[in-house]
C-alpha cells in the first residue's frame, strides 16, 4: 500500500498541527474517483445503471417511499446480496438473521474473515476487474486501503442525524456500524477498591511496574495519546510508560482472558463490549473510561460496482436504523444512543466525551507510528 510522506516528521510538528492532522473533522478531503462503472444487475428499476445513480435518485425521498423503492428493486434482483464482514460468526449471524426476518425475500451470503483479509480480498477482486461484494464491514483502520483501490461509492444514511458526526465520513465514503470504546480494566481480586488506576498517568506509578498489560499493536492508542497530550508531552509519557515495563501481549481478547485469570492486575486499553460481557458473567473485573475515551470503529462500506445496488442500500439503511438494535443484541456497541443492551454499562463509552482517530490519517502514517511504538516499547516487529 502506498504511503504518503511522513507527516509526523519524526515528531517535529507543533502539537496543534499534530492534533489537526489526526482528529476527525468535517471536511477532510478524499481522493476516491467520481466515475462510476455500470453494475452487472443494476437495471432492476427505472433504468438505474449504478448504485450512485440510485443514491442520487433517492435524495429527498421520504423514508417510506425510499424503503418501498429499495424493496421492489431488491426483489427484482432476486434478493441476492453479498456481505464481506470481519464480525465473528455468532455476531454476524445475529444481525443477518434479523435482517432476513425483516425482509424474508433477501438471500444474503457472507464472507467472514479478519479485517485485513477482507480488505485484501476486495482489493484483489478489484484488480482482477471483479465485483463480487455489495457491502463490507471491517475495522475503520483499513479505510485507506479501500479508498486507494477506488472501490467505494458515496452513501448517506437516512438516519444520519442520529449518528454522532465523529462516527461517519462527511463525504460519505464510510460510516461506523459499531463502536469499540476503550477503558482501563483491572482484576478486583488483585486491586483493592479505590486503588485502581483511573488515568493513564497513574500507570507511571512504580507500584504498577510490570503489573499492567498493553497490546503489542496498540498503534491507534499511542497516536491517541499524542493527540491528547501533544507531541512533546505525549512522547515523554509513552517513553516513561515503556520504562514501567508493561506486559506486551498481542490481542485484547487474549489480554482479557489473562486479566481474569489473574496473570496481571491491570490492562490499559480494553474493549467495552468484552468487559461488560465478562463482568456480567461474574468475572472479577471492573473498568473505567479515561475521558475523552478512545473509540474505535467498525466501518461500513458500499461497493461502487455493486451487482445488487437495491439490496445493498436496503441492508445499509436497515443496519444503521432498525438493525442497530440487532448489533446491540449481538453483544457489540452500536453507533447510536438509546439502544437496549444485554449487559449493564454497555454503551457508557459513548455517553461521555470521546475521540476517534481519523482512519485515513492513521493508515497514511502507519509506518511512522509503528516505528515509534515498536522502538519505544522495545518490540522488533516493523511495518
Amino acid at each position: 500500500m502506498r504511503r504518503n510522506k511522513r507527516l509526523l516528521g519524526g515528531f517535529g510538528l507543533p502539537a496543534v498541527v499534530l492534533l489537526s492532522l489526526f482528529l476527525v473533522v468535517a471536511g477532510c478531503g478524499k481522493g476516491a474517483p467520481a466515475s462510476q462503472a455500470p453494475a452487472k444487475d443494476a437495471g432492476a428499476k427505472g433504468g438505474i445503471k449504478s448504485v450512485e445513480e440510485l443514491v442520487k435518485s433517492l435524495e429527498g425521498v421520504s423514508p417510506q417511499e425510499r424503503e418501498k423503492t429499495l424493496v421492489e428493486g431488491a426483489k427484482q434482483e432476486g434478493g441476492a446480496f453479498s456481505l464481506y464482514t470481519s464480525f465473528n460468526a455468532d455476531d454476524a449471524d445475529t444481525y443477518k438473521n434479523a435482517f432476513v426476518k425483516k425482509y424474508p425475500f433477501m438471500k444474503p451470503t457472507l464472507f467472514r474473515a479478519g479485517s485485513g483479509k477482507v480488505t485484501d480480498r476486495v482489493v484483489t477482486e478489484s484488480r482482477a476487474g471483479k465485483s463480487l461484494w455489495d457491502v463490507a464491514d471491517v475495522s475503520a483502520d483499513f479505510t485507506y486501503g479501500f479508498e486507494q483501490a477506488g472501490v467505494l461509492a458515496k452513501y448517506t444514511s437516512p438516519v444520519k442525524d442520529k449518528i454522532d458526526k465523529r462516527l461517519y465520513d462527511p463525504q460519505g465514503f464510510w460510516v461506523g456500524v459499531a463502536t469499540e470504546p476503550l477503558a482501563i480494566a483491572w482484576n478486583t481480586n488483585l486491586v483493592k477498591a479505590g486503588e485502581a488506576p483511573k488515568r493513564y498517568d497513574d500507570l507511571l506509578d512504580p507500584k504498577w511496574k510490570s503489573k499492567f498489560a498493553l497490546d503489542t499493536e496498540d498503534y491507534n492508542w499511542a497516536l491517541f495519546i499524542l493527540m491528547q497530550k501533544g507531541e512533546k508531552e505525549g512522547k515523554d509519557f509513552l517513553t516513561k510508560l515503556a520504562a514501567n515495563k508493561p506486559q506486551m501481549i498481542r490481542g485484547r481478547s487474549n489480554q482479557l482472558e489473562m486479566l481474569v485469570a489473574g496473570e496481571f492486575p491491570v490492562a490499559a486499553a480494553m474493549l467495552e463490549h468484552r468487559l461488560v460481557q465478562y463482568k456480567a458473567k461474574g468475572a472479577p473485573i471492573d473498568f473505567t473510561y479515561v475521558r475523552p475515551a478512545l473509540v474505535g470503529l467498525e466501518g461500513l462500506y458500499l461497493d461502487k460496482k455493486t451487482p445488487h445496488p437495491y439490496g445493498a442500500l436496503l441492508f445499509m439503511d436497515w443496519i444503521l436504523g432498525e438493525g442497530q438494535q440487532a448489533i446491540a443484541k449481538s453483544g457489540r456497541t452500536g453507533v447510536v444512543k438509546g439502544l437496549q443492551y444485554n449487559y449493564p454499562r454497555q454503551g457508557e463509552g459513548l455517553e461521555g466525551d470521546f475521540s476517534v482517530v481519523n482512519p485515513e490519517e492513521m493508515a497514511k502514517n502507519e509506518r511512522v507510528i509503528t516505528k515509534f511504538f515498536n522502538e519505544t516499547f522495545s518490540l522488533t516487529k516493523t511495518k
